[in-house]
């Protein structure tokens, strides 16, 4: 009897720890804002405010590591599945679209445009402790996707180059 009196006190104990909310620290959209390396290192997204008066979160390619193809020609957007955007510049389109604030370090219910393939993919991305970003890509449900930790550039001179064609 004494056994059962200690694990309803155990219990009762649990639950009212359980119910007392954790205040977890709100992260500032502040952290958020402005130039991430990508993962392969390859560009640098810079996020800024859109949509919504200015709730949501959109990226776009500030960097290229490689801008241009071997015969010198601008990289451009050749999967694009709208014909009249193939022929822009790599360089400056918008990657993010739409990510709206979830939870105290998430941004979800947005879209993640891929140039390599030409496909739009649903996308989330969360602020770690650590200063990085975790950006998920993914088709239907998050299991299904690809994740890549995002780091603030250093060294890096930031910009699109100009476009010889005009």
């Amino acid at each position: 009897m004494l056994e059962l009196a200690k694990l309803v006190l155990m219990g009762g104990m649990l639950a009212v720890t359980a119910a007392v909310p954790t205040q977890e620290p709100q992260v500032s959209v502040d952290q958020v804002l402005g130039p991430w390396l990508t993962g392969k290192k390859g560009a640098v997204i810079d996020i800024y405010r859109c949509g919504d008066g200015n709730k949501k979160l959109c990226g776009r390619i500030a960097w290229l590591r490689k801008p241009y193809h071997q015969d010198g020609s601008l990289k451009r957007d050749p999967e694009n599945p709208d014909e009249s955007l193939r022929k822009r510049p790599l360089c400056g389109i918008e990657v993010f679209t739409g990510l709206t604030r979830t939870d105290a370090d998430t941004w979800a219910r947005g879209r993640v445009y891929n140039p390599e393939d030409g496909h739009r993919y649903h996308a989330y991305l969360d602020f770690n402790g650590d200063g990085t970003l975790h950006i998920r890509g993914y088709i239907g449900i998050p299991l299904f996707g690809k994740s890549e930790t995002w780091t603030r550039p250093e060294g890096i001179d930031i910009g699109c180059p100009p476009d010889p064609a005009g």
